[in-house]
């Protein structure tokens, strides 16, 4: 086991534990929204609430509770004495922007990457979740959508996967931690499209989290991106070379960035028990359960579209 202080027996219980919040979270932000909506689309069509989409909103609502209320437990759950306690350090504004420059730069690189593979083999770039790393061309000028994109959901996938999940698990080895919570991170968005960005966010914030030791740097590196990356979706296509140009402009700040001192480069060290704890979480049944959920919710959002 990664830590001496914890038994094989308490671990494989807190596993446990914790795929029956995913579960309980799969569930309220995947599966139910999915069936919800088809259900008023049957029924009722499109309704709106003071010029407000209803389905969104109970999207919306369903993602702010399936989030806090069980990760909150998995919070409550995990008995204090295990957890790491230490002092939080500061992180100057200026690293939180070189940050997220460069957490910008290496995401949305994946995310290009994986949009060109999908469209090399005929799949469509819109296989995505509603709420989630790429823009939902249908909705992009909801207001309630815009806020969940930008404000809500960084402010609660940074509060679930390293708020919670993270540190729970960091006390098994930080960089078993930092690999299971990027898997399940890219698995709980719900869409093939988005696993491999996802995972690169997921690797890359949960980094900043554990040298940092505090989800803020990470909420506020969030919200930077989703914002810089749908406002790169909404500019008119008659001015797509401005964005090009902007991309590439961020690109070359970031690699100097790199290249120099300025940006603090964050490297979390493997431990010869990383392969047994890994193996150990992955195959305890509650886990493999919401893994299974986590898949068949992404197969079930592409059968609908």
């Amino acid at each position: 086991m990664a830590s001496k202080r914890v038994s094989r027996r308490y671990a494989l219980n807190e596993f446990n534990t914790i795929g029956l919040i995913l579960i309980i979270y799969s569930l309220f932000v995947l599966f139910l929204p999915l069936v919800i909506n088809e259900l008023m689309s049957i029924m009722f069509g499109e309704v709106e609430w003071f010029g407000l989409d209803v389905s969104l909103l109970v999207k919306v609502g369903l993602m702010i509770i399936g989030t806090i209320l069980p990760f909150s437990l998995l919070k409550l759950a995990s008995k204090k004495k295990y957890l790491p306690e230490s002092k939080k350090i500061k992180i100057s504004s200026k690293q939180i922007v070189c940050q997220a420059l460069v957490f910008f730069t290496l995401t949305s690189a994946a995310i290009f990457a994986t949009t060109a593979i999908a469209a090399y083999f005929g799949m469509s770039g819109e296989l995505v979740s509603g709420v989630g790393i790429t823009i939902d061309s249908n909705k992009i000028t909801d207001i309630v959508y815009i806020v969940t994109f930008i404000i809500i959901t960084p402010i609660l996938e940074e509060y679930a996967f390293r708020g919670v999940l993270l540190r729970v698990l960091s006390k098994y080895g930080k960089y078993f931690a930092l690999i299971i919570s990027s898997i399940i991170f890219s698995l709980a968005h719900g869409s093939f499209m988005e696993f491999i960005p996802s995972f690169v966010m997921g690797l890359l914030l949960g980094k900043i989290s554990l040298r940092y030791k505090s989800i803020k740097p990470t909420i506020w590196i969030h919200i930077i991106f989703n914002l810089l990356l749908y406002f790169s979706f909404i500019v008119p296509e008659k001015f797509s070379m401005y964005v090009a140009v902007f991309y590439a402009l961020i690109y070359v700040i970031s690699i100097a960035l790199m290249l120099s001192k300025t940006y603090k480069r964050i490297i979390v060290k493997k431990s010869q028990t990383n392969s047994k704890v890994s193996i150990m979480f992955l195959t305890t049944f509650t886990v493999m359960v919401s893994i299974f959920l986590f898949i068949a919710s992404s197969i079930l959002t592409i059968l609908l579209r």
